[in-house]
């Protein structure tokens, strides 16, 4: 499996927040979709909470695929100016995910700035 086709399509994520201090501030739960950029240029990834009050899409990501057959991904993210929901809020972030070789879970880390500042972890599963 090539590490593209590895990492598209639709992912349950779970997101884990921690305060500055590392304490536990709240968990979440999304859908998210990874697909390809239609001129080529890598990977965008759409999440949505399940609870439909935060969309985020990213810029375009480049897989890169780690000697282990593992696909590694580090992209940047802003809310949906067109949701409803994060059409007030002008939050971004970072993200570094590893999606396992048999492309069925990932695991990784984010930042966000701007109005959410928190760190957390983030689980993906294969939907």
């Amino acid at each position: 499996m090539s590490a593209l086709a590895s990492i598209l399509g639709d992912w349950h994520y779970t997101g884990v927040a921690f305060q500055t201090d590392g304490t536990h501030l709240y968990t979440f739960t999304a859908r998210a979709t990874v697909e390809e950029v239609e001129d080529g240029g890598g990977v965008r990834v759409i999440i949505q909470t399940n609870e439909k009050e935060s969309r985020s899409v990213s810029e375009a990501a480049i897989p890169r695929l780690l000697p282990d057959g593992s696909t590694r991904i580090f992209y940047d993210y802003a809310a949906d100016p067109g949701h409803f929901a994060t059409a007030g809020h002008d939050f971004f972030g970072m993200v570094r995910v590893t999606f396992a070789a048999d492309g069925q879970s990932a695991a990784g880390n984010y930042m966000n700035f701007n109005g959410r500042y928190t760190c957390g972890e983030c689980h993906w599963a294969r939907v």
